[in-house]
């Protein structure tokens, strides 16, 4: 129906290998102002690079109403990435070479060698942690259950807004 809004929301960024940061920061900045309610974000150790820029972005857009579920990201708060793939002379093989930081720490305050976008828009966070752990297992998923979207129905149920 035209006008309604969500009550809640929920990103599933579970299996996502990145891509290009500056596509969603804009939309996660301002989702909050789009919804009411919580924000679930869904995050697994396949959770890397761009995705956990989005995750980063979307926690500072709405520190109190931001919720991460899963498992932790597949990176530290520390990392490197983007470079162009090197071939080794001798052998002919082409190798990934990374060489740009990013910093979500510390937003890349005290780097020189930082990607540009994250010196631009910096990130600023404690953790990535879930503030609500569902890992997958086999046993979840032969059953054909969501462990994440379950713990989020479960606490909806139990705090609604």
């Amino acid at each position: 129906m035209p006008g309604l809004k969500p009550k809640n929301v929920v990103i599933d960024l579970r299996v996502n290998g990145g891509g290009n940061l500056n596509l969603a920061r804009g939309f996660v900045q301002s989702l909050p102002s789009l919804v009411a309610g919580r924000i679930f974000v869904l995050t697994s150790p396949y959770t890397f690079s761009a995705a956990i820029s989005t995750t980063g972005y979307l926690k500072l857009a709405a520190p109190d109403r931001v919720t991460i579920v899963g498992e932790t990201v597949g990176d530290r708060l520390m990392f490197w990435a983007k470079g162009p793939p090197v071939t080794l002379e001798n052998s002919g093989i082409v190798i990934g070479h990374t060489k740009e930081r990013h910093d979500y720490q510390n937003g890349c305050a005290s780097y020189t060698d930082c990607h540009g976008n994250v010196v631009r828009s910096p990130i600023r966070v404690n953790t990535f942690a879930p503030g609500i752990e569902a890992p997958w297992t086999i046993e979840s998923y032969r059953a054909g259950v969501d462990p994440g979207m379950c713990a989020i129905e479960s606490v909806l149920k139990a705090q609604p807004m």
